[in-house]
């Protein structure tokens, strides 16, 4: 089992949008009731801030995003798609330990829809900040 230490500090950004972080806490809940039953176990270890969890020998890091978001670049009435945000230290951990990523995207309604991807399936382009955003239909496809 490799080691999870390091703290993930992130850009800066990431405290101001409280929304953001509720979703991720929400994220982190259903990931407590799902990844139990997809891998036959009882045991879901948490870790820490790098990464969110270590089931049966996998580590797992839980990525969440609302469907639609408003973005004004898009007009008055804009929206764009959600977005997953994904991190260089955190990538690079799952791909040496060949990890995993559970995405959550939820709807405003309540419906929420999850995939359990490996992270050298996950397309990324980092940027300068060492993230990247990866559009949620990228990772899991179109949604009825």
């Amino acid at each position: 089992m490799g080691k999870a230490k390091k703290k993930h500090v992130g850009d800066g950004n990431m405290g101001h949008n409280k929304k953001a972080k509720q979703n991720g806490h929400k994220a982190e809940e259903i990931a407590k009731e799902f990844l139990p039953k997809f891998f036959d176990t009882v045991k879901v270890e948490f870790i820490n801030s790098l990464i969110d969890f270590y089931v049966n020998g996998h580590y797992i890091e839980v990525k969440s995003c609302l469907e639609w978001q408003i973005d004004s670049s898009h007009g008055e009435k804009g929206r764009r798609r959600g977005r997953f945000v994904i991190y260089k230290d955190q990538h690079d951990f799952l791909l040496k330990n060949n990890g995993f990523y559970l995405f959550v995207m939820r709807r405003l309604c309540g419906k929420t829809f999850i995939k359990l991807v490996r992270a050298k399936d996950v397309p990324v382009n980092f940027n300068n900040r060492n993230k990247c955003l990866v559009v949620w239909t990228k990772v899991m496809g179109e949604v009825v």
